[in-house]
């Protein structure tokens, strides 16, 4: 029924009353409609907004005001009266959360002469630790619609566990917003330019990782994980392996460091003449600080897979006055075409570039592949995406030319197959399908999303103990208007005005009493805690409840591996199974390592199981490639027994994963490598109905 933003549907729900319900007219000519104004600003976002319990408002009882004070959706939205040119005007906006909102608001500075009195204070008691946003419906129970829960661990250690929860009156059709930090997420903007005159001239910036493959240009795509035709992509993708250092292409200061589900880790550098350079998906937090300089050629940070992503590979970004533009005109010594530059993916320095990739896509060798693959699709449960052959293509292709660099005497031999590769990437097809699942139900695993709206409930109630709140009377003024900004002269306090009332006495004359809110001195408001939010997951409970929950995929490297080598219950186990146990153990926080699958590190789920059990049997896994997750069941080295069996050391199975049962046992949790960029460790609760079968290990008793 309603379909819209808050803005909108209050607008046609005045507009209705007000025409059909509102009938007064004056001696002087005048009516309702040509006294009154009305000014509804929203965000487009909030477009595709729907009413949850449509119910309480098709058959609500009350006055006007109070039912629009309902549908403003707070504290999301404000409605209130002002005299805007001279007139009563009913004004509906978002809450200005963000720093370029709040800013654009009108700025009132008083000196200390013009004020009467004050009555201002601060107060510990509305402070929250943990913010939440629930959405509604006219049936009970449904479950969140806007992300986990974010904290601040700090002040939960001070403060102890206060929740601030807000019940979201509308809901979201599509995609629930998220964001990072300086507004949304980088891929998909509308508001991007393709062409810049000035780039033509050469580029201005360092072509960021000049051994990097270039996999994705600028422009509208495939989406690389969820299939989605057109969708805009907003930077160029470099793929290499994790770890690899990210230099700062240019001299400037950091102008945000953050976290979110689409971006992962990553750092933005504001640079001269408006340009802003963005790297995403890095292995973990950028070690640097918002307003610390940085020079061309420093190294800001990792490769890495965090975020949406299917394997190690940097995201890099140019903004030009804001806008996303192609970043290829930037990059030293490369035209609008793209091709050029010293050390870039056309330089002749790159041993792959050399060859004619068309040729070898188009041999003989993978169409007779694709043969064999007809005769192989239900190996692994299903015809695989245009977009995974494509990729496996590539691969297959890239494999042979680099194996043949690598090794050119045994190079035939100990190439996999155009069927390996069809597998392996039909397999994370599969794999990143139930990640999205998991996302979407709220699952226990994979990442999670920050809400915008839980990210501005956070920021908007992050700095309630340091905000002065209260009166102050003034010399009368009608230049004061509600949803303005104080600016006290002597003290430097910025205030936010909730409401305005004046009076006429004989004795003191026109005074003006303000209600201020948000009361910070000026320039600090948006520093942190602003913005520093951690999501929380289930090992954030663990540590405040003392449950044992699954570890954070997302946590650094050095505290997930410290974190997961705490617990290790072999006691009781075999020596060959309590040296398998500490075998896989010792791997927490390793990360995928494409290219080493016959090699030291690992590259997936598979030869994680694969080359931990060689070591423990004393095998050698060198030039020898693992099985795939498909081909798990049919292992030699396998034999399946019942999970009720089942001991620290066994092999967890599913269609397109597999694990080891931890050293907590069936009872417990996973332990493996989950996915691309995601350290090894603990994953979720055995017992949550996702794995198919369970399998012993030959020799391990």
């Amino acid at each position: 029924m309603f379909k819209n933003s808050p803005a909108k549907i209050i607008e046609t729900a005045y507009n209705h009353y007000t025409e059909n319900g509102i009938d007064i007219n004056f001696a002087n000519g005048e009516s309702y409609k040509s006294l009154a104004r009305t000014i509804f600003k929203d965000n487009p976002e909030d477009n595709e907004a729907s009413i949850g319990d449509e119910q309480f408002y098709t058959q609500y009882q009350g006055g006007l005001w109070e039912f629009l004070k309902e549908l403003r959706n707070a504290p999301f939205y404000e409605i209130y009266w002002e005299i805007e040119e001279d007139k009563p005007t009913l004004i509906v906006r978002p809450t200005p959360f963000n720093p370029e909102e709040w800013n654009d608001l009108p700025e009132i500075t008083v000196k200390n002469t013009k004020v009467v009195s004050k009555n201002l204070g601060r107060s510990d008691l509305e402070t929250y630790t943990c913010f939440v946003v629930k959405g509604e419906t006219a049936y009970s129970g449904i479950a969140e619609m806007f992300g986990r829960p974010l904290w601040y661990p700090p002040f939960y250690k001070k403060y102890g566990l206060r929740r601030l929860q807000v019940n979201s009156k509308y809901n979201y059709v599509g995609d629930v917003p998220q964001i990072s930090v300086d507004g949304a997420s980088s891929d998909g903007i509308a508001t991007t330019e393709t062409t810049d005159n000035a780039a033509d001239k050469g580029g201005t910036f360092l072509y960021p990782l000049p051994n990097a493959r270039l996999t994705s240009k600028f422009g509208k795509r495939t989406d690389p994980v969820y299939g989605t035709k057109g969708k805009q992509h907003n930077g160029i993708d470099l793929a290499t392996d994790a770890g690899t250092a990210i230099p700062c292409v240019g001299d400037g200061v950091v102008k945000q460091v953050g976290y979110n589900n689409i971006s992962g880790h990553w750092i933005e550098v504001q640079h001269t003449n408006g340009l802003v350079t963005r790297y995403q998906h890095c292995l973990k937090k950028p070690p640097l600080l918002k307003g610390e300089k940085v020079t061309r050629g420093q190294i800001i940070g990792q490769v890495g897979s965090t975020g949406k992503s299917t394997g190690p590979h940097l995201h890099f970004e140019v903004k030009k006055n804001g806008k996303a533009v192609d970043p290829l005109p930037y990059l030293e010594g490369k035209g609008n075409s793209g091709s050029g530059g010293k050390g870039g993916p056309n330089d002749t320095t790159t041993e792959i570039s050399k060859v004619d990739m068309s040729t070898l896509l188009n041999g003989p060798s993978i169409e007779g592949e694709k043969e064999k693959l007809k005769d192989n699709i239900k190996e692994f449960g299903g015809k695989p995406t245009q977009e995974s052959i494509n990729r496996a293509q590539q691969n297959y292709v890239e494999g042979i030319i680099q194996n043949a660099i690598n090794n050119p005497w045994d190079s035939i031999f100990n190439q996999k197959s155009y069927l390996d590769y069809v597998i392996e990437e039909s397999e994370n097809q599969v794999e990143e399908r139930l990640n999205r699942v998991d996302e979407l139900l709220g699952s226990n695993e994979g990442n999670e999303f920050a809400s915008k709206k839980v990210v501005n409930l956070f920021n908007w109630n992050i700095h309630n103990n340091q905000m002065e709140n209260g009166n102050i009377t003034l010399i009368g003024d009608a230049k004061y208007k509600i949803g303005d900004r104080l600016l006290l002269e002597e003290t430097d306090m910025e205030y936010y005005i909730e409401n305005v009332s004046h009076s006429f006495t004989y004795n003191e004359s026109w005074l003006t009493s303000l209600q201020v809110t948000r009361g910070m001195k000026k320039g600090t408001r948006f520093d942190a805690p602003w913005n520093q939010y951690k999501i929380m997951d289930y090992s954030d409970m663990q540590s405040i409840t003392g449950v044992i929950t699954p570890a954070d995929s997302n946590a650094d490297i050095e505290n997930y591996s410290d974190n997961n080598k705490a617990s290790n219950n072999t006691d009781g186990l075999s020596s060959t199974r309590k040296n398998l146990v500490n075998t896989f153990l010792s791997k927490a926080g390793e990360t995928y390592s494409q290219g080493k699958r016959m090699e030291d590190g690992y590259s997936d789920c598979s030869s994680f199981v694969y080359k931990r059990t060689c070591e423990a049997l004393g095998i050698s896994y060198k030039g020898k490639w693992a099985p795939s997750s498909s081909s798990i069941p049919s292992w030699e080295q396998l034999y399946e027994i019942s999970f009720n069996e089942a001991l620290p050391g066994d092999v967890l199975w599913r269609p397109g994963h597999t694990e080891f049962v931890s050293d907590e046992g069936i009872n417990g949790r996973s332990f493996g490598a989950h996915k691309p960029g995601t350290p090894a460790g603990y994953g979720g609760k055995i017992k949550n109905g996702k794995w198919q079968k369970c399998y012993r290990i030959k020799g391990i008793n």
